[in-house]
This record gives C-alpha cells, sequence and structure tokens, in this order.
C-alpha cells in the first residue's frame, strides 16, 4: 500500500506573485523585502508614505543592512522631498548617517508625475503598486523578469535624478 502524497500547495512554498489589497499588508511586504536583502535595494515611489517607511522596524532593518557588509547600497527616488523630509524622520536619519550605504535622490522632471511605488530586493524580489492612491500591490520573491525591468528604469531615473534638497544640512558640528 502506498502512503498518501501531500497536495503540490502544501510541499512547496508559494514562490508565484501575490497580490496584497490592505496598507497593513503593504507595509508588512515593504518590512519583509528590506528584512531580506543581502546587497541590494531600490526603492521607487512619488511620495514615501511615513506608515510604510518611517517604521522603527524598518530603520533597524536598513542600519543593519548597511552595516553587514562594506558594498551593500539602498538607493530611493522620491518625487516629493519636502514631504520626505517631513514625513519620515527615521530614514532621512539613517539616511545622513549611513550616507555610503542609504543614498536618497529626487527624479528629474522628466519622470515626474508617476503614480506607482515599487521596491525591489537584490533583482529578485519586489513589490509593486501601480497606483499609489490605492491600496493594492503585487508581492513576488522570485519576480526575476519583472525585477529586471523595474530595475532598468530605475537606474535610467536614478542617472538622471538630482540630490534630494534638504538632506543634508551643512553646519558645524557639535
Amino acid at each position: 500500500m502506498t502512503e498518501p502524497t501531500a497536495a503540490p500547495d502544501e510541499t512547496e512554498p508559494k514562490t508565484g506573485p501575490t497580490v496584497l489589497k490592505s496598507r497593513e499588508d503593504i507595509r508588512d511586504a515593504v518590512a519583509a523585502l528590506i528584512g531580506l536583502a543581502r546587497r541590494d535595494i531600490i526603492v521607487f515611489t512619488p511620495q514615501m508614505e511615513a506608515f510604510f517607511f518611517n517604521s522603527s522596524q524598518l530603520g533597524q532593518m536598513f542600519a543593519s543592512f548597511s552595516a553587514a557588509h562594506r558594498n551593500n547600497r539602498a538607493r530611493i527616488l522620491v518625487e516629493d522631498a519636502a514631504q520626505v523630509l517631513r514625513d519620515n524622520d527615521r530614514l532621512i536619519g539613517l539616511c545622513r548617517r549611513f550616507a555610503e550605504f542609504i543614498q536618497m535622490r529626487q527624479v528629474g522632471e522628466e519622470h515626474r508625475g508617476l503614480r506607482e511605488m515599487f521596491v525591489i530586493v537584490d533583482g529578485v524580489s519586489y513589490m509593486h503598486q501601480p497606483d499609489i492612491t490605492e491600496p493594492e500591490c503585487v508581492v513576488e520573491p522570485s519576480g526575476r523578469k519583472y525585477s529586471l525591468d523595474a530595475r532598468r528604469r530605475f537606474d535610467l531615473m536614478w542617472d538622471r535624478s538630482e540630490p534630494l534638497t534638504g538632506l543634508y544640512v551643512a553646519g558645524l558640528r557639535s
């Protein structure tokens, strides 16, 4: 007599895309992706919503990522510099303290007005929210094709971006 076999979904982890439909799930997905990062993080978002990016947990993850290896690098592109500086003090502090590892820039004029957000980790895992005004996104831990396409777009935008005005304040340190 043969032993019963498990259904395929019980033996293999799900690696395909998953659709998330709540702000809390999106926040958790961003944190999970940042927590998985080993070498490279890229983030593009027109506005950096503090609910997703300004938690102490995410700050610790970015700090650990920065300290883990001298070649680790996180690049963040935003459109609304004033909003980012106003609402994301933890992440801004990390950008200032770990400037070599966590870099933030503002998109150039030609890329203003985009409504999507994406996070790509190590060129493999991604989270994509097509419209930041709608709490729905796709997460895929093994999404190399989307990650590669989005990274190409990101690199193009990064090359045409400019320093985030107000991120680094000139002055004397005590």
